[in-house]
């Protein structure tokens, strides 16, 4: 019987990127980004504002100011050595440290884009209380999820990382349920395809979801 302890994979998932002054690069983080920028330009056309929560070292950001009309930006992230890498950019950009675990309250923005967030969450809950705290019409939610038929949990020393690594990988209809408490899932799509896959047991996803309510 395998023992989960959630506070440990935290508290390792916390360390980890708090201490990252840049994204890992995972040696194909350019063609993982020509696919996701495919998939959202054409989605973000007419969008005044937008949010990224979890928004790394800004990469996704600094390529939308380029690729689309998008007048204000809000770069949340937990790492506040990440969010440096943003700094002189744009004036359109505005920049926040954000820990989900003690969530300050989010801007209105007519898109949020929340990507690679959820697996380094460890609780339902604390899913729950980000997704309610965003005030955002359309969510672009990018994650990988497990095919496995139960949420797969890792705790280990990754090579490529050159570092302990923790996540919490959900099942697709997992993720989606928590998602639907908040917003209506309008799309599930491949994000990236099988050659971009770094592991055989997971695939990631964007979930395209509508505010309840709106």
């Amino acid at each position: 019987m395998v023992i989960i302890n959630i506070d440990s994979m935290r508290e390792v998932a916390q360390k980890f990127w708090n201490t990252a002054g840049t994204y890992p690069s995972y040696g194909d983080i350019k063609d993982r980004r020509l696919h996701e920028l495919n998939y959202l330009v054409p989605k973000l056309k007419g969008t005044k504002s937008m949010l990224d929560l979890g928004c790394g070292d800004g990469a996704l950001i600094k390529c939308l100011l380029h690729l689309t009309n998008i007048e204000k930006y809000y770069a949340y992230e937990m790492s506040e050595a990440l969010l440096a890498n943003l700094e002189g950019t744009s004036d359109l950009i505005e920049t926040k440290q954000f820990d989900c675990y003690e969530p300050t309250e989010l801007p209105k923005a007519d898109a949020t884009v929340m990507a690679g967030v959820t697996t380094f969450l460890f609780e339902d809950e604390v899913v729950d209380n980000a997704l309610s705290r965003i005030d955002s019409p359309v969510l672009y939610l990018r994650e990988p999820c497990t095919i496995n038929p139960e949420d797969e949990y890792i705790n280990k020393y990754s090579e490529k990382l050159d570092s302990q690594y923790s996540g919490r990988y959900r099942t697709v209809d997992h993720l989606k349920s928590l998602i639907e408490k908040h917003f209506e899932v309008q799309d599930v799509s491949r994000a990236y395809p099988d050659e971009l896959e770094h592991t055989p047991s997971t695939r990631q996803y964007y979930f395209e979801a509508k505010k309840l309510n709106e």
